[in-house]
């Protein structure tokens, strides 16, 4: 019963990042993976998983500065740096084998790829670094609905490329 209630919550965190990549606006792409962070942080505390609980409470943290882009202070030219610098800080103190490493590399291109709030770049990130590394720690985890939702996460962004083209994804559309 335990296990399926830990996957379960899984799913759901899944699905909030899966829906995520369909939505054309940044802003509201931005927010969904916030709300998918906060029950991926359930989720993987659960698992004992400390590598990824960590970074996705540092995910959770980005989320939020990046969902706010239209607000003076979530344009501070730092905070790619200070939310890298956090990374950095969550990979050494939940570091437990070299698995750690995998999270931290899927937080850390999402953190630079999202700053400006460009929904290519961060298609672009999550394609070729974020859901690999990921996909991996996944697999080691034991989480069944992350290594899912990796799969799945890849196809939607595939589609959301097909459906408006990477032009139309170079800015904050209307959607």
């Amino acid at each position: 019963m335990r296990t399926l209630l830990i996957q379960g919550i899984g799913f759901i965190a899944a699905g909030l990042l899966i829906g995520s990549f369909q939505c054309k606006k940044s802003r509201k792409m931005f927010t969904m993976q916030m709300c998918s962070s906060l029950t991926y942080i359930i989720h993987y505390a659960l698992l004992d998983a400390l590598s990824g609980c960590g970074n996705i409470t540092a995910s959770m943290i980005r989320g939020f500065v990046y969902s706010q882009g239209k607000h003076k202070w979530a344009q501070w030219k730092a905070w790619p740096f200070l939310l890298t610098g956090l990374n950095v800080l969550v990979a050494v103190l939940t570091w437990r084998n070299l698995m750690s490493i995998f999270p931290f590399l899927g937080t850390v291109g999402t953190t630079i790829a999202g700053w400006g709030g460009n929904g290519k770049r961060v298609r672009i990130a999550n394609l070729f670094v974020c859901c690999p590394s990921w996909l991996i720690y996944n697999f080691y985890s034991h989480s069944v609905p992350g290594v899912l939702c990796e799969s799945f996460t890849l196809c939607s962004i595939a589609i959301s490329v097909i459906r408006y083209g990477w032009k139309a994804l170079d800015g904050d559309g209307e959607n």
